[in-house]
């Protein structure tokens, strides 16, 4: 099960990977705009949780022969037998969870970024320090 776990972690691991590139592309679309470069980044991200976090909902009813996974393992990793949709369901789900999670903070990250430039950038009336 621990080839299983480790070709799990590589497919999954290389669509978050490119998932992120897409949206570090999107958001240097933003860059005339610090905040919204950030604020952009963080609700990307948390779109993309939200489909790693439905991808592991739904990962134990998937059929084990539909997946990425499955065309990686050779034949004698793939499980067999009764349990085996079970197994490799469970296993799915837990990597898809621990990659939404990781995608979860990485989106409190960029909202934490975007709170802390929109607030730096703010023009507060009567804060405004012209010299002496």
């Amino acid at each position: 099960m621990d080839r299983i776990r480790q070709v799990a972690i590589i497919c999954v691991g290389r669509a978050v990977f490119f998932g992120t590139l897409a949206i570090g592309c999107a958001m240097i679309g933003f860059a005339y705009d610090p905040v919204a470069v950030f604020r952009s980044g963080a609700h990307m991200m948390l779109l993309m949780a939200a489909v790693l976090l439905w991808k592991a909902i739904f990962a134990p009813s998937q059929n084990p022969r539909n997946t990425e996974v499955w065309l990686h393992l050779d034949e004698k990793s793939r499980p067999s037998g009764p349990q085996s949709a079970k197994v490799f369901g469970t296993i799915l789900r837990e990597i898809y969870g621990r990659y939404a999670l990781g995608t979860l903070y990485v989106a409190c990250g960029l909202f934490l970024i975007s709170l802390i430039v929109a607030t730096a950038t703010a023009d507060i009336p009567g804060a405004r320090f012209d010299g002496l």
